[in-house]
């Protein structure tokens, strides 16, 4: 559901908008956009010859992309990028993590330090954070640690239930929070660990994002309750009884 939001948004049309310098490589694009990702998840690190030679020579370009570079500043190839890169690093080992780590922080941490970019942008940047911190060594987001803080825990406290906010962004925002700094490379990094699980709690469950991300944020949770990092009784009966009821009405 996540890749067929994110390709319906690449152009109304259905059409790339490309540069003649890679205009022969347009049609390329076109149809390995939406299948290159299940391809990954399903061979996983024996498509990273397949992503290293035909994926990222063409991508990458948009991946580096400043407002003064010679390459259009396009906000869905972009989009794309960012989706690919993290399925990469999602799905292909630790090589794949090794490689294009560093490059799709970098573009990540651009993105999430420009208020006027596109919601989904945004949102695609929250999701790779999270893949990041998860399957990349802590060297890559430790230059950008703060940064990311400062963005990532506004995001993650937004209430779900304003109409104002998007719950599928805050989501995301919060798988973010949690794979950095409550059960990954970062824990304590941020003083006060209260104020990240009361966060984390006010927000499970996550029934918005991906099921793999959610499943790894609940998860988490029972890790924390298991550890008594959480003992509020209501809390842990609320989050449980909305995740059976959830799986309930999903059927």
């Amino acid at each position: 559901k996540r890749r067929q939001k994110l390709f319906q948004t690449i152009h109304p049309s259905g059409e790339l908008k490309l540069q003649q310098e890679i205009e022969e490589g347009g049609g390329l694009i076109i149809s390995l956009l939406n299948s290159v990702g299940y391809i990954l998840k399903i061979i996983k690190k024996n498509a990273l010859p397949l992503f290293d030679v035909h994926i990222a020579p063409i991508l990458g370009p948009y991946l580096r992309c400043k407002k003064n570079s010679t390459i259009i500043l396009d906000t869905s190839m972009r989009l794309a990028t960012i989706a690919l890169y993290t399925d990469c690093i999602q799905h292909c080992g630790p090589t794949a993590a090794q490689r294009y780590g560093t490059p799709l922080a970098n573009a990540i941490v651009s993105v999430l330090g420009n208020n006027n970019n596109a919601e989904e942008l945004f949102q695609e940047s929250l999701h790779g954070i999270a893949q990041i911190a998860r399957y990349c060594p802590s060297a890559v987001l430790e230059p950008h640690i703060s940064t990311l803080l400062q963005v990532i825990l506004p995001c993650s406290s937004a209430s779900k239930n304003d109409n104002v906010n998007n719950p599928l962004l805050v989501e995301y925002a919060v798988s973010a929070l949690a794979a950095l700094f409550l059960f990954g490379p970062f824990r304590g990094f941020f003083g006060d660990e209260d104020v990240l699980l009361s966060c984390f709690i006010t927000q499970l469950p996550l029934i918005h994002i991906n099921e793999e991300d959610a499943q790894f944020c609940h998860q988490g949770f029972c890790d924390l309750v298991l550890s008594q990092r959480i003992t509020d009784s209501y809390e842990i009966v609320r989050i449980i009884g909305d995740i059976l009821l959830f799986q309930q009405q999903q059927g």
